[in-house]
């Protein structure tokens, strides 16, 4: 089932849109292409943000959930905007990334993230840490408790 859906979001082109969730309480794998000069954004809420060069073309996204419960408690959402792609943990039931991270899930997800030369990573928590090793692409960074950490060949920015 789980492969099955990977291949089933994998497919729907340059995007993935919608739900993905992993009720077997394993980590949750994402894969997908963006186009240079477009943006990975990761925006978490509770969790650090992993991010290293991606060896191909490709993103390549795992989310790891904190507890046992969490998976059935939190959907991770993918969605397609117009400077790239979103992926976020929601509550289970919502349509849409949370604005206010008060609206957010109350779970733990840590991101590892590879990210290809030229996509933009954009990544956002509010209680955890950041850390971007050797990335050959632009970043944008916050977080409000925790560390960042950033390397890359472009520039990197720290939001306020």
């Amino acid at each position: 089932m789980k492969a099955l859906l990977l291949l089933a979001v994998t497919c729907t082109g340059l995007f993935a849109n919608g739900f993905i969730k992993n009720d077997e309480g394993e980590d949750w794998n994402w894969r997908g292409a963006v186009p240079r000069g477009r943006s990975l954004e990761i925006r978490g809420i509770t969790g650090d943000i992993r991010a290293v060069t991606a060896e191909s073309g490709e993103i390549q996204v795992t989310a790891t959930f904190d507890g046992a419960e969490a998976p059935a408690a939190v959907e991770l959402r993918v969605s397609e905007g117009p400077g790239g792609i979103t992926i976020c943990p929601i509550r289970k039931g919502l349509e849409a990334c949370p604005d206010d991270p008060l609206t957010g899930p109350g779970v733990r997800v840590d991101f590892q993230v590879r990210v290809p030369e030229g996509v933009n990573l954009v990544a956002r928590t509010v209680n955890g840490g950041i850390q971007a090793d050797a990335l050959e692409s632009d970043i944008d960074a916050s977080t409000v408790n925790g560390a960042v950490t950033l390397s890359t060949s472009q520039r990197p920015r720290l939001a306020p």
